[in-house]
C-alpha cells in the first residue's frame, strides 16, 4: 500500500474514530487499517490515536499530522488531475529478413 493510500486512511480513521468502521467502508481489514495507521505514526514519529474499546481518539499532537497530511492529499490530487486526457498505446511490429 502506497503512503497516499495510508493518509487517506489515517484521515478517514480521524474524521469516523473507528478503525473498523473504516476497514468496513472501504472493503479492508481490519488489520490492514492498522497497519496503514501504525505505519504512518511511524512516518511520523508520534503516536496519531489513542486506541479506546469505543473507537480511537486522536493525540494531542495529531492535527497537526493530520492538517499536513490533509495538504500533501490536495496536492497529490492536483498534481495528479494535471493531465486527464486519455493515453494512447502505439504498438510496433516488424519482420527481420
Amino acid at each position: 500500500m502506497s503512503e497516499i493510500d495510508q493518509f487517506r486512511l489515517v484521515l478517514a480513521v480521524s474524521r469516523s474514530g473507528s478503525i473498523s468502521e473504516v476497514a468496513h467502508m472501504t472493503g479492508l481489514s481490519q488489520p490492514t487499517v492498522t497497519r496503514a495507521v501504525r505505519a504512518t505514526e511511524r512516518l511520523v514519529g508520534f503516536p496519531l490515536f489513542h486506541r479506546t474499546p469505543d473507537g480511537t481518539v486522536p493525540t494531542g499532537d495529531a492535527p497537526a499530522a493530520f492538517r499536513r497530511i490533509e495538504t500533501i492529499l490536495e496536492n497529490y490530487d492536483a498534481l495528479a488531475a494535471l493531465d486527464d486526457s486519455p493515453v494512447t498505446v502505439l504498438q510496433f511490429a516488424y519482420r527481420e529478413g
